[in-house]
C-alpha cells in the first residue's frame, strides 16, 4: 500500500520487548494490516511479516541470536527507510549479563485492565484516554441511552476508578515536583523516574519481569551472610523465570520516600529488597515481632506489592517469627520452608518454637529438607521433602585441579559453622593420634569450645572464608569431614557440605546421619572417634582417580537448579482448579460489577469462571457474552427460564471441572486474593466440607461492623478487618450461600441443591443440614471478606411476596428437618 511519508510507520515510543518465547513484540504506529514490514537483526533479514490489527507487531526472533549481546534490528516498511533503535531484552532470558539488558523506559505510566487501557502522560497536560469509554460515547444515540451502552459507560467508569486508585497508592507518598537540574523551568519528571528516584534504580527492571511467578522470600539470613540453601533456591527460582523479591532481614526507619528499596540484584531476577517502617524498629528478625511491627511490616509490603504489580504472590518463610507477616498478604500461597529443626538449637526463644508449629500447620505447602525432619511434622501435617544441594559447575572447580594423595601429611578438611553440634573431641583424639595429618578448619566457632585443639601444632582454625574462596580451599583437601553430634537437630540435617564435597570429588567421611547414610555408599561413615581416626585412613589409602569421577557424577544429579526445578513442580501443582459459578437474573450493573471484581482481584491461576443466566430480561445474556469473549476463563450458560437459585446453581454445578467449587451471588464485590484465601481451610482439613466469608450485609454469625461508603474505601477497611482475624476460622453449623466454596467430593457425595425450594430462600440451610448429616464440618473464613448488597434479585419482588416465599420455603424446611432455628449475629469484637 501506499504510505503517507509525512505520516508513515515507526516505532512505537514504547519500544519492543523480545519475551522469553523468543518473540519481538511491540507496535508500528500509523500502520495497518495491509503493511509489510521487513525485520533485519544485524543487516540480515529475520523474517518480513504483516502488522497484525492495532499495529501489533509479532515475530519470532532466530534462537542463534540469543547469545547475552546487544543486537541492533531495523523495520522497514515496503517503501519506508530503515527505523533503528537497540534490542530490547526480557530480564527472564537464560545466560544474559544485566549489562547487556536494554529496559524500557516509557514516557507514562498504563494501566491496563482486560481490554481497558488508560494512558496517564507524565507532563503537565495529564489527560485519561480509554477507548472504550469514547466508543461507548460514539454509539449513544442522542436522548437515547441504551442499557448496553449504560453498561459501557459503567464498566469504563469502573476501569477508570481503579486505575486512577492504583496510581493515587502509587504516589500518595511523593507527588509529582519540579526537577530542579532540568533546564525548562517547570518540567514535571517521567512518573518511572520519579517511583525510581524513591525506591532505587533497578525498580524498572523489577517491574518489566512479569513472566513467572511472583515470590516473595521471607529468610532467615541476609544475602551476603553465607551463601546457603536461602541463596541458592532464591536464584534457582529466578533462573527459572521467577520474580524473587529476596526481604532482608534488617530493618529501616521510613521516611519520605517511601516504605521500601531497592538495594541490589545479586543475581538475575532476584532484587534484594530493604523494608522501611514506622515506629520501633526491630533489632533482628530472630525474637519475633510485635503486633505493631507486624502491620508496619505488612504495610511496607502492601506498597512494595502496589508499586512492582505483584500477582498471586508465592511467599517463602524460613524462620517461623515472619509467620504472622506471611498470613497478613491476602492471596499468598505461603510456603514454610522448613530447613532445620528449630527446637533443636540452644539459642532459640520457646515463643518460636511454638510460633514454628502455627507455621507449620497454617502454610499452604511445607517443604522439609530430610525425611527425619518430615517425621517430625508428620503428626500435624504433611510435607514435601527437598533436599539440599550444590552448586555443581562452582565446586567442581576442585575436582579440576589435579590433585593425589602422595604427602606425607594430608590435609583433612571443613568448611562450615563450628558450633555445638560439631565433635570437636573426635578432631581432638585424631590430632593427637595422627600429628602428620594437618586438620583445616574453617567456619565460625561461635557456640563450640575448641581451646583444647586450638594450641594443637597439626590444627589450624581459618575462621570465615568468603564463599568465593571454598573452591580453592577443598581443592587443598585429601579428606574432607563431617564430624557432628548424633542429637536431634542433626538427625533431622540434610548438610549441603556433603554435596560440595562430592562435586569436588572428595572422600568425604562422616558421623552416621540418617541422610548422610541413605544418601550414597560413596561416603565413609564414623561412629565415634577411633572409628573417625580408622575411616579417614581407608579414605586416604583407597582414593583413587575413578572414585573422584563417581563422586562428581553422583553431585551432578544434585544441583540447586535440580531443587529449584522441583519447588516450581510443586509450585504448579498447589493450586487445583477452582470453579466459580455466578448465578444471574436481570439487575445487569451488579454482576457486571461482581464480574469485574472477580476478574481484578482473584489473582488465581488455575481459575475457571461459570456464568449461569437464569432467564434474565434486560441485557445481560448479551453483555454476558461480551465478557466471555474478552476472557477465555468465563463460561456463559443461558437459560430460557428462571430455574430459581437452587436449579440456577444446579446447571453451574454439573458444568464445574473444578475440584473445588465457590457459589457466588451477582450482587457482591470480592477483595484481592480471596480465591486462595477462601478454599485454604479445604485444602489444609479434609473434614471440612463448605466454608463461607464474612461480610458487611448478612443475618448471621458471618456480618461483621465495618463502615466505608465505596469500594476503594472497602477493600482498606476489609483488609484492616481481616489482618486482625489472621488464619481464624469459625466452626458453625450453617453459612450463607451468597459466598459459598465446596470441595467437589462433597457435591458428589450429598448431591446437587434441592430445587423443590423453588425460587429461593431456605436451600443454603437446607444443604448445610445435608453436608453436616454426611459428617463434613462447616466454617466461617475470618480472614476473607466480601462485600454483599444483600437480596437484589429478591428486592425485586416486593416486600409482601417475599415474606410470602419464606414462609413457604420455610415450611418446606422444616418438613424435612424439624423447626428451623433461626440465625443471629456473632457476640465477638468486630462481629454483630
Amino acid at each position: 500500500m501506499a504510505i503517507d511519508k509525512s505520516n508513515r510507520p515507526h516505532v512505537s515510543k514504547d519500544g519492543f520487548v523480545w519475551n522469553s518465547d523468543g518473540f519481538l513484540i511491540g507496535n508500528i504506529v500509523d500502520a495497518d494490516i495491509e503493511t509489510t514490514v521487513s525485520i533485519k537483526i544485524d543487516s540480515i533479514t529475520a523474517e518480513k511479516v504483516n502488522v497484525e490489527t492495532g499495529g501489533l507487531l509479532k515475530v519470532k526472533i532466530p534462537n542463534k541470536v540469543f547469545d547475552g549481546k546487544s543486537h541492533e534490528i531495523s523495520f522497514e516498511p515496503l517503501d519506508g527507510e530503515p527505523l533503528q533503535l537497540n534490542l530490547i531484552v526480557d530480564p527472564s532470558l537464560r545466560n544474559l549479563s544485566r549489562s547487556d539488558l536494554r529496559p524500557i523506559r516509557p514516557n507514562g505510566v498504563q494501566l491496563a485492565y482486560g481490554e481497558n487501557l488508560l494512558s496517564l502522560k507524565a507532563d503537565n497536560n495529564m489527560e485519561l484516554l480509554d477507548k472504550n469509554l469514547q466508543k461507548s460515547s460514539l454509539d449513544m444515540p442522542a436522548g437515547n441511552i441504551s442499557d448496553y451502552n449504560l453498561t459501557r459507560v459503567v464498566e469504563a467508569l469502573h476501569v477508570q476508578t481503579e486505575a486512577l486508585h492504583a496510581l493515587l497508592q502509587k504516589t500518595s507518598h511523593a507527588p509529582l515536583y519540579q526537577d530542579q537540574s532540568s533546564q525548562e523551568v517547570g518540567r514535571t519528571p517521567a512518573i518511572a523516574s520519579t517511583l525510581n528516584k524513591r525506591y532505587g534504580d533497578l525498580l524498572e527492571e523489577v517491574i518489566y519481569r512479569t513472566n513467572g511467578h511472583d515470590v516473595i522470600w521471607l529468610g532467615v539470613i541476609d544475602w551476603n551472610f553465607r551463601i546457603q540453601r536461602p541463596q541458592h533456591l532464591a536464584a534457582g527460582l529466578a533462573q527459572l523465570g521467577c520474580r524473587v523479591l529476596y526481604i532482608s532481614i534488617v530493618f529501616k526507619e521510613a521516611d519520605e520516600k517511601g516504605l521500601f528499596e531497592i538495594i541490589g540484584s545479586p543475581a538475575m531476577g532476584v532484587f534484594e529488597v530493604r523494608l522501611k517502617l514506622n515506629g520501633v524498629i526491630p533489632p533482628n528478625i530472630y525474637g519475633g515481632f510485635s503486633d505493631e511491627q507486624v502491620n508496619a511490616i505488612l504495610a511496607a509490603l502492601d506498597e512494595l506489592g502496589q508499586i512492582v504489580g505483584l500477582r498471586s504472590p508465592v511467599v517463602v518463610v524460613q524462620y517461623p517469627s515472619w509467620y504472622p507477616v506471611a498470613a497478613g498478604i491476602q492471596g499468598a500461597t505461603v510456603v514454610h520452608d522448613c530447613l532445620d529443626l528449630v527446637s533443636g538449637f540452644d539459642n532459640v526463644p520457646s515463643e518460636m518454637v511454638k510460633l514454628e508449629e502455627k507455621l507449620v500447620r497454617n502454610s499452604d505447602i511445607v517443604v522439609t529438607t530430610s525425611a527425619p525432619l518430615q517425621e517430625h511434622v508428620a503428626p500435624i501435617r504433611s510435607s514435601v521433602i527437598i533436599r539440599n544441594g550444590a552448586d555443581v559447575d562452582f565446586f567442581s572447580k576442585a575436582y579440576e585441579v589435579e590433585h593425589s594423595v602422595t604427602s606425607a601429611s594430608p590435609v583433612i578438611g571443613y568448611f562450615g559453622a563450628i558450633a555445638h553440634w560439631f565433635e570437636v573431641d573426635w578432631i581432638l583424639e585424631a590430632a593427637i593420634a595422627e600429628p602428620d595429618w594437618n586438620f583445616v578448619l574453617i567456619g565460625s566457632t561461635d557456640g563450640a569450645d575448641v581451646e583444647k585443639i586450638r594450641a594443637l601444632p597439626n590444627v589450624q582454625l581459618l575462621g570465615e572464608r568468603p564463599y568465593s574462596e571454598l573452591p580453592s580451599h577443598l581443592a587443598n583437601f585429601d579428606i574432607a569431614i563431617i564430624p557432628f553430634k548424633l542429637i536431634d537437630l542433626i538427625i533431622c540435617t540434610n548438610p549441603v557440605k556433603l554435596y560440595e564435597y562430592m562435586a569436588g570429588g572428595k572422600a568425604v567421611v562422616a558421623s552416621a546421619m540418617p541422610e548422610v547414610v541413605a544418601a550414597t555408599d560413596l561416603v565413609y561413615i564414623a561412629k565415634d572417634a577411633k572409628d573417625f581416626i580408622s575411616k579417614i585412613q581407608i579414605a586416604l589409602e583407597e582414593d583413587n582417580k575413578e572414585l573422584r569421577a563417581k563422586r562428581v557424577s553422583w553431585a551432578q544429579n544434585h544441583s540447586w537448579i535440580s531443587r529449584s526445578q522441583e519447588f516450581v513442580n510443586m509450585l504448579s501443582v498447589s493450586e487445583p482448579k477452582v470453579s466459580i459459578i455466578v448465578l444471574s437474573y436481570n439487575n445487569w450493573i451488579y454482576t457486571s460489577a461482581t464480574l469485574w471484581s472477580i476478574l481484578s482481584h482473584s489473582n488465581y491461576r488455575n481459575l475457571e469462571i461459570i456464568v449461569v443466566d437464569n432467564g434474565s430480561k434486560d441485557s445481560s445474556p448479551r453483555n454476558l457474552n461480551l465478557f466471555a469473549a474478552r476472557d477465555n476463563r468465563i463460561e456463559v450458560i443461558l437459560s430460557d427460564d428462571n430455574l430459581g437459585y437452587a436449579g440456577g446453581n444446579n446447571l453451574g454445578l454439573r458444568a464445574a471441572t473444578g475440584e473445588y467449587i465457590i457459589l457466588l451471588n451477582n450482587d457482591v464485590y470480592v477483595t484481592d486474593g480471596w480465591v486462595r484465601d477462601l478454599v485454604r481451610p479445604l485444602l489444609l482439613d479434609s473434614s471440612i466440607g463448605l466454608v463461607s466469608p464474612i461480610t458487611n450485609n448478612i443475618g448471621n454469625e458471618q456480618k461483621v461492623k465495618i463502615n466505608y461508603s465505596n469500594m476503594s474505601e472497602m477493600a482498606l477497611e476489609a483488609r484492616k478487618v481481616v489482618r486482625r482475624h489472621k488464619r481464624s476460622r469459625f466452626e458453625t453449623d450453617s453459612v450463607a450461600f451468597f459466598c459459598a466454596a465446596i470441595r467437589r467430593e462433597v457435591v458428589e457425595e450429598v448431591g446437587l441443591l434441592d430445587e423443590s425450594y423453588g425460587q429461593g430462600f431456605f436451600e443454603d440451610d437446607d444443604y448445610c443440614m445435608r453436608v453436616r448429616q454426611a459428617g463434613y464440618r462447616i466454617q466461617i473464613v475470618d480472614d476473607v471478606f466480601i462485600h454483599h448488597h444483600l437480596s437484589a434479585s429478591f428486592d425485586a419482588l416486593g416486600s409482601d411476596r417475599k415474606h410470602a416465599l419464606m414462609e413457604v420455603n420455610k415450611a418446606i424446611f422444616e418438613e424435612k428437618w424439624g423447626k428451623w432455628k433461626p440465625h443471629h449475629y456473632r457476640e465477638a469484637p468486630d462481629f454483630g
